[in-house]
């Protein structure tokens, strides 16, 4: 559904080294909270990834892009927390996280460069319990 509505929880949010971390807060369904990080990697990209709190151990892909990646990490820098948003640099890359409604904004050298749902359309489909219909066959 378009216009969902999800929020970062500040209280939930976490510095360390390379990693920012938090849940995000589907307020349509307060009930269903999603873990988020936002890890720096050198070379002066960043990813970000979203999964169920607590993990569900949804398959996840990594090192496609670029073999190694996830072990040449760079360290964050706060540079702001407070009034509803956070933002955090390293080297020329900067993230703007607005709380709520969620978003996530990066600029390069002062230049906007990519925002992560600047349109408020971010939907995330939780695991729900599989439906079996009546007189349906299994197996």
């Amino acid at each position: 559904m378009a216009g969902t509505r999800y929020a970062v929880d500040g209280a939930s949010l976490r510095v360390a080294g390379a990693v920012v971390s938090g849940e995000l807060v589907n307020e349509q369904a307060p009930g269903h909270r999603f873990a988020w990080a936002l890890t720096a990697h050198a070379g002066g990209f960043a990813r970000f990834t979203v999964d169920e709190a607590p993990g569900v151990g949804r398959y996840q892909v990594h090192d496609i892009l670029d073999p190694g990646a996830t072990q040449r990490t760079a360290d964050w820098v706060q540079t702001h927390v407070g009034s509803g948003m956070a933002s955090f640099s390293v080297g020329p890359l900067a993230a703007v996280l607005q709380f709520r409604p969620f978003r996530l904004s990066f600029t390069i050298d002062g230049k906007p460069a990519v925002s992560l749902n600047s349109k408020d359309m971010f939907q995330f489909e939780h695991r729900r319990a599989k439906q079996v219909r009546a007189g349906a066959r299994q197996g």
